[in-house]
């Protein structure tokens, strides 16, 4: 073993690719599942008079699931040149910023027209991960029979 070799690469390159598009389906599908819920939330917020507090509690709490099941996707791609993961990480940081600036929460709950578009374009990129992940698994068996 050459001294300059990862060691963290050379103990992952043990696990298969199909084990681990695996792990990042199931983990891009709960992801999915977050982004329906907080799509549910936005449009009850929208068209019935559901507390707002409410809204903000459960948006925060599935925001840290987000973020969780993003940051076990990233660390479990990160050896596998896959463009979904560094894409993924760039919507890891945007939710964690939208988390932490209080002025920016403020304004979202004033436009909820921008809310519903942003939950949408994640949506459709959830749904996107989860295809490429899908796509791959199905690649691996046609090309290992």
């Amino acid at each position: 073993m050459n001294p300059e070799e990862n060691y963290l690469q050379v103990l992952f390159s043990y696990f298969p690719y199909p084990i681990i598009d695996s792990i990042s389906f199931i983990f891009s599908l709960c992801l999915l599942i977050i982004e329906i819920k907080k799509i549910d939330a936005t449009l009850k917020v929208s068209s019935l008079n559901f507390p707002r507090f409410l809204y903000k509690k459960k948006l925060r709490k599935l925001a840290n699931y987000e973020i969780i099941f993003s940051i076990l996707i990233v660390l479990i791609q990160i050896f596998k040149s896959d463009v979904f993961t560094y894409l993924l990480f760039f919507v890891l940081c945007y939710t964690y910023f939208r988390i932490l600036n209080r002025n920016l929460e403020r304004s979202f709950f004033m436009n909820i027209f921008h809310t519903k578009i942003e939950h949408f374009a994640k949506f459709t990129f959830y749904l996107l991960c989860l295809g490429n992940y899908c796509l791959n698994l199905v690649l691996y068996k046609i090309n290992n029979k």
